[in-house]
């Protein structure tokens, strides 16, 4: 059956209709306009200079933090609370080409219900001991450099993870700093997990819809599975497999130096993303709505 240019523009429009929806950035109700620069200040600082403002420049000050609202770094330094357990008090926190400093003593939880990271950001364990941070929704671009000094540890739970992003594992000094992800849902991420320096660590299988780039700085506890797109070790991308703890730690013996023989594996294999056939299926139905509006 031939299709007209007309229906075929139909078709599109439903199609770049529904991409406008799931390519929108969120706008922000409050901005930073300076770095909070010690430990009385922090994300949920309100009426004070290094607190939230209603502009990225000028503006008035925030009175009290908004759990529906968006909240922008905009470019400044922006600390966690020494609490034992600190909860962000917005609906969404978007680190715009800032550092997020990690604060407390060692076992303190950080939590944001939605990150947004975009830009050249950083997170950076601000204690010795372990500090943990809990994310239940990470929207990722730009590239993320997780940082931290000797004796000092970041466990990061996450939700589900999506964008295209890079993630920079970076210990300043030790190659032992570990780095223990678990990772709920990441088919939907495209992007790059690298291992500069540090140790990656888990609790659980996890599985990425991008790239995990290993260097001969890293090391890998290899206790459970991991599933990705595709696979660096050493600067050399690996085919498509499944490569258990044996082989790896054979192989890569600097890298692999701790694992399980039952569970530690590591699979190159393509991950279809979830939302891409909804995508497809959501802007077919539309385009076929709008042509039997027109007839």
């Amino acid at each position: 059956m031939k299709v007209s240019k007309k229906r075929f523009a139909l078709l599109f429009t439903g199609i770049s209709v529904l991409g406008g929806f799931t390519n929108a950035v969120a706008q922000a109700d409050f901005y930073l306009q300076a770095n909070q620069a010690n430990n009385a200040q922090h994300w949920n600082l309100v009426q004070s200079t290094a607190g939230w403002y209603t502009a990225p420049t000028g503006g008035s000050q925030a009175t009290d933090m908004d759990a529906t609202a968006v909240y922008d770094s905009n470019g400044r330094d922006i600390r966690t609370q020494d609490a034992v357990t600190d909860i962000f008090g917005g609906k969404t926190l978007i680190l715009n080409g800032s550092n997020l400093i990690l604060k407390g003593q060692s076992g303190r939880l950080s939590q944001v219900g939605h990150l947004i990271s975009q830009g050249a950001t950083t997170v950076r364990n601000g204690d010795t001991g372990t500090m943990q941070f809990s994310i239940g929704d990470w929207e990722t671009s730009g590239t993320t450099t997780f940082t931290s000094g000797d004796s000092r540890n970041l466990t990061t739970t996450i939700g589900t993870l999506s964008g295209n992003g890079t993630f920079n594992f970076a210990a300043d000094n030790l190659a032992t700093n570990i780095y223990k992800l678990n990772i709920a849902d990441g088919s939907a991420f495209t992007g790059e997990f690298l291992f500069t320096r540090g140790t990656l660590a888990m609790d659980q299988a996890f599985t990425l819809g991008g790239s995990l780039n290993l260097t001969s700085n890293s090391r890998v506890n290899l206790t459970h599975s991991i599933t990705v797109s595709s696979l660096f070790i050493n600067g050399i991308e690996l085919t498509a497999a499944t490569y258990d703890y044996e082989y790896l730690s054979t192989t890569y013996g600097t890298i692999f130096t701790a694992g399980s023989a039952d569970f530690g594996q590591i699979t190159v294999a393509a991950i279809p993303e979830p939302s891409s056939v909804a995508f497809l299926l959501g802007g077919l139905a539309m385009g076929v709505t709008l042509l039997r509006r027109r007839r």
